[in-house]
C-alpha cells in the first residue's frame, strides 16, 4: 500500500500482552498457564516465538526464577539448625537421612 499501512488483524501481542507473559513466567506458571493469564492462546504464543526466537531465551530464564528465589531462601535459612538438617536430609540423604528400623536392625 502507497500510506504504509499493513493490511490484517492488529498483533494481540502487546506491551501489555508480553507483560503479562513475563510476569506469569516469572511466578512459575506453564505456557498455558500464562496464556490464560495473558488472554491469549497457545497457538499465538508459539507462533510469536517462531517469529522472534530471543523471546524463547527470555521465556526460559524467567521460568528458572521461582526456583532461583526458592535456592535463595533455602540458603538464607541455612543458619537455622531446622532447615539446615532439611537441606541436609534431601541433598545427602545417605548421610543424613532417615533409616529404615529394618536397616537399623
Amino acid at each position: 500500500m502507497a500510506d504504509g499501512n499493513a493490511i490484517g488483524r492488529p498483533t494481540v501481542m502487546t506491551p501489555e500482552t508480553l507483560d503479562k507473559l513475563k510476569h506469569a513466567f516469572l511466578i512459575g506458571a506453564t505456557d498455558a498457564e500464562a496464556c490464560l493469564y495473558a488472554d491469549i492462546s497457545d497457538d499465538v504464543l508459539y507462533k510469536y516465538q517462531r517469529e522472534n526466537p530471543e523471546f524463547i531465551k527470555k521465556k526460559s530464564q524467567w521460568k528458572h526464577n521461582p526456583f532461583m528465589k526458592a535456592r535463595t531462601t533455602v540458603y538464607k535459612g541455612l543458619d537455622q539448625a531446622s532447615v539446615a538438617q532439611w537441606y541436609l536430609e534431601r541433598k545427602k540423604p545417605d548421610e543424613f537421612g532417615f533409616k529404615d528400623k529394618k536397616e537399623l536392625a
